[in-house]
């Protein structure tokens, strides 16, 4: 800071070599003149400077500094140039900025670079360039005038030279004439939606695609961070409260990140229950809007159809395969083959699981009981036995084109991160991800990594926390371990006659764990996936209690047991189940 010179200092310096400086002030700071004949202060005007915030000088800052207006502030002139240079791309201003490579010289600058980078990379790398051998000057004289160089102004079209046909986007893949490539290269990238072409093209990074793995990978880049998805459901009616809540949400998109809170709960979503929510959804969803035993169709529900659920449902399905959820593995192979091609595949219309009816008239000898429902299914042609084929061919079209709506509603949702086009090219790598009993296209082949959660999957990757081998808390310890996994495994026998769901099963164990009942569906995260043991031994100083149950952090993947509660399989099965049934929310059971 500075403060305006006294007059009798500039009379002292009009003589000097100073006049010619203080006569540009006058012109361009005219408030000096004003200042010159205030001469109050003594020469002493106490001045203090003000800081720069990290953010530089903002409006809030300098109105609290000066008082709301009330004081005056000046300005000190910078004494140095700036450098108004470009910067270059590699730049830490470009970091988080989206970023391509160059077509020609495949360097990787920033998006709004590429457009200027490519007209000037084309002047130099242009196939259209003839270049001159210096042979052919050797007999050729130029006037001494032409030997000078004249700095000329080049147009446009001498700039970047202009090619015959179209040119294909180093962004997009997309071929556009030569003269719109430059405009559409300048925002290719920072578009919601593509309006260039009616049928969009795959980007190229989608050939690089070769098991279910690589699917998983590619959606989840198709994640937006700029904002998230956020939902507030309730534990109690989680499922039928999280369809609403989804359909009502207008801020953002499925295809921002899924944040979760639970009601009068402090839990903050790190992924944990953002896995719960999924999984419920996932699992709500195939008994609410689909039927069938091992593998599903939809419901025929024109209630559900209007209410645009099937729809809901497909984007559910595409954000639980991108952020962390189970996959829907539960779908007919015609119901994937459809959602694939958007038309009917009828060489699975004689699939018994289709409809009852298919086996009832396939193993009768009879059809005088059944013209009625035949009848109802469309068949015009003669009912008897000779026909046989024919009219179970019109039952499995009947069932098949009553649920071509849904299925087209279905696929509506499945395309919001542009699913439906991957599934399209890669129709088999997807295949696993939706059809039951489907894991031939695995990075790892045939497996049982897809299924769901099982007593081994639990127990192979618990890390242990246990106190020193050889001591009396260890063997407790152990102790607990072995109930722990003879718990899983009584569980895992009994799940066949599991029908009710307050049943407790192992995939139940798990989400109460970790917020998640299925299997990682990347390689990476189950060799990641580390559920961490602890033992509580001082449960018995806290005053005036008679049980306790054990803790879980579903965001950390911990468990802790309290060994003076859990000394026989009896105590720890008893402990254990009322813990799963009444501790999902965020307090102490």
């Amino acid at each position: 800071m500075c403060h305006p010179p006294r007059l009798e200092h500039l009379k002292l310096l009009i003589d000097g070599t100073l006049y010619k400086c203080y006569i540009i002030c006058y012109s361009t700071y005219p408030f000096f003149q004003s200042c010159l004949i205030l001469p109050g202060g003594n020469g002493r005007r106490k001045m203090s400077a003000i800081p720069l915030e990290a953010e530089g000088y903002t409006g809030a800052m300098l109105r609290k500094v000066s008082g709301g207006g009330k004081g005056t502030l000046y300005i000190v002139p910078l004494q140095d140039e700036l450098d108004l240079s470009p910067l270059p791309a590699n730049a830490p201003e470009f970091a988080l900025m989206p970023k391509a490579s160059c077509k020609h010289c495949f360097a990787e600058m920033p998006l709004q670079m590429l457009a200027l980078h490519d007209c000037k990379c084309a002047s130099h790398t242009s196939p259209d360039l003839e270049i001159i051998s210096d042979d052919d000057d050797d007999d050729v004289q130029f006037p001494e005038v032409l030997q000078t160089p004249v700095p000329v102004q080049m147009t446009e079209e001498d700039h970047c030279p202009q090619q015959k046909g179209d040119v294909q986007c180093p962004i997009c893949g997309i071929s556009f004439p030569v003269l719109l490539i430059e405009e559409h290269a300048s925002h290719c990238g920072q578009r919601t939606e593509d309006t260039t072409s009616p049928e969009r093209e795959l980007h190229p990074e989608t050939d690089d695609i070769s098991c279910e793995e690589d699917v998983i990978m590619w959606l989840k880049s198709k994640v937006d961070t700029s904002k998230t998805f956020e939902l507030c459901v309730s534990r109690d009616n989680m499922f039928e409260r999280g369809l609403k809540l989804w359909k009502r949400n207008k801020k953002a998109t499925p295809i921002n990140p899924l944040r979760i809170k639970f009601l009068g709960e402090a839990g903050i979503d790190t992924g944990a229950l953002r896995k719960e929510f999924l999984t419920t959804m996932v699992s709500g969803i195939e008994q609410r809007l689909f039927e069938g035993v091992k593998s599903k169709m939809p419901k025929y529900s024109v209630n559900d159809f209007d209410e645009e659920l099937f729809r809901i449902a497909g984007e559910i399905f595409a954000t639980s395969i991108a952020q962390g959820g189970p996959a829907p593995r539960f779908l007919q192979r015609w119901c994937y083959n459809f959602l694939v091609s958007g038309k009917l595949s009828l060489d699975q219309v004689l699939d018994p699981s289709l409809s009852p009816l298919i086996t009832t008239v396939a193993e009768a000898s009879d059809m005088t009981d059944y013209i009625a429902d035949i009848m109802d299914c469309g068949y015009t042609g003669k009912i008897d036995m000779e026909h046989k084929e024919n009219i179970l061919r019109a039952i499995g079209l009947h069932v098949m084109t009553k649920r071509m709506p849904m299925l087209q509603q279905l696929r509506e949702g499945l395309d919001i991160y542009g699913f439906s086009q991957v599934m399209q090219a890669k129709t088999e790598e997807c295949r696993s991800l939706f059809v039951a009993g489907d894991d031939e296209s695995s990075c790892l082949g045939p497996s049982l990594y897809y299924t769901m959660v099982d007593s081994h999957y639990i127990t192979s990757h618990l890390a242990l926390v246990m106190s020193e081998r050889g001591c009396n808390k260890h063997h407790k310890e152990t102790q607990i371990l072995e109930h722990f996994q003879d718990f899983l495994h009584e569980l895992e026998v009994a799940e066949p006659d599991a029908t009710s769901e307050d049943i407790t099963t192992v995939p139940s164990v798990m989400q109460w764990i970790t917020g998640q009942a299925h299997r990682h569906l990347l390689l990476s995260d189950r060799q990641n996936f580390k559920i961490t043991v602890k033992f509580d031994h001082d449960c018995h100083k806290m005053p005036n209690h008679t049980i306790c149950y054990p803790t879980v952090s579903a965001c950390t993947d911990t468990i802790t047991f309290p060994v003076a509660h859990m000394s026989d399989y009896g105590s720890f099965k008893n402990v254990m189940t009322t813990a799963i049934k009444y501790g999902v929310g965020f307090d102490r059971a």
